[in-house]
């Protein structure tokens, strides 16, 4: 454990599994979300015009307010400057992402996928839940970085989904960026 001026971040001795959701040098698939406000997005549209940082968070009606999102909006002026798109899927719905953006400041797109279609698909779909559990549907959380030809060039899980990489930090050491976080 660290302490950041800010924040505390775990650190970790053993390896990350990166196992879960597409390889490394695949596409990213052609899928389409709603977002907070209603209009829809193309993931393969977006990742392939530009660099992308795709967040898949727990979501808020698990009850877990996702303090990445707010980590990343203070970043995100600096990723627009280098060309590198945010986007965060939860299997909330719109009216819950919309309350979130609007409550804490979050100007990239909140997308959902609340029949967890591109959850499956992205292979993050946890089934280790059982069907008539309250959490039966929580994804597993993670991060995927996605070149400008729409390509996975890097990708980051926690052993746990209580222990987070800070995004600043994964910015600045896979994308090259100073983003002013030590």
């Amino acid at each position: 454990l660290r302490s950041t001026g800010r924040s505390l971040v775990l650190m970790q001795e053993r390896p990350m599994p990166n196992h879960t959701g597409p390889t490394i040098g695949t596409r990213v698939e052609d899928s389409e979300l709603v977002d907070a406000f209603g209009r829809w997005v193309r993931l393969s549209k977006v990742a392939h015009e530009r660099r992308a940082l795709i967040l898949f968070i727990v979501g808020l009606l698990v009850r877990i307010l996702p303090p990445r999102l707010v980590e990343l909006q203070t970043h995100k002026a600096r990723l627009a400057e280098e060309g590198i798109v945010v986007l965060a899927i939860s299997p909330d719905p719109p009216e819950i992402l919309a309350r979130l953006a609007e409550r804490y400041g979050v100007e990239f797109p909140l997308l959902s996928d609340t029949d967890s279609r591109v959850i499956r698909a992205w292979g993050l779909f946890n089934d280790q839940i059982e069907p008539d559990h309250a959490y039966f549907g929580v994804l597993h959380p993670g991060m995927f970085l996605v070149d400008d030809q729409g390509i996975v060039f890097d990708k980051h899980f926690g052993p746990d989904h209580r222990i987070r990489e800070s995004v600043a930090n994964a910015v600045q050491e896979r994308f090259s960026l100073d983003t002013g976080h030590k």
